[in-house]
């Protein structure tokens, strides 16, 4: 990898600790960004200087995050990783399910808790946040499937 190249995986990995993330996540998602082939575990683990019991640990937190996914090679059974092309809209996905998670404990929260109380108005304004948050969701999705037929573009 060349000089800027590694620079910018850093930047990556930087950004991801900034946000709460792990820093090795971040590093192996963007070698992986740009990288052209898909990697195996010990040619990421050696790329990026960490162990492969970090590099594997790593991967699965990708895997789960919608970061990256596994791919094979016809006639090689080691296990490779890449980027998916619909990678943006798999980690958004991912995301939502969150919040759904979040909207769900508000309203099992409003629930238990007394009305008229500084606990409650909290559960109930994050609760209109997620009601909100998944209808700007849904209108963007519209967008994105109007735009991809429109441009004959698969998102």
């Amino acid at each position: 990898m060349n000089p800027q190249l590694v620079q910018f995986v850093e930047h990556f990995g930087l950004d991801f600790e900034q946000y709460g993330s792990h820093r090795t996540l971040g590093r192996l998602f963007a070698a992986l960004l740009v990288s052209n082939e898909p990697q195996g575990l010990q040619e990421l683990a050696d790329q990026l200087h960490v162990s492969k019991g970090t590099c594997s640990l790593t991967v699965r937190q990708a895997l789960q995050a919608g970061l990256v996914e596994k791919v094979t090679k016809p006639g090689d059974r080691k296990d490779y990783y890449a980027v998916p092309e619909n990678v943006w809209i798999r980690s958004t996905l991912i995301q939502l399910q969150i919040l759904t998670r979040w909207k769900t404990l508000a309203e099992e929260g409003l629930q238990t808790l007394p009305e008229d109380t500084p606990s409650f108005r909290r559960m109930q304004s994050m609760l209109q946040f997620f009601d909100y948050l998944e209808e700007k969701f849904a209108d963007i999705a519209r967008e994105l499937s109007t735009y991809a037929a429109r441009e004959g573009k698969s998102l």
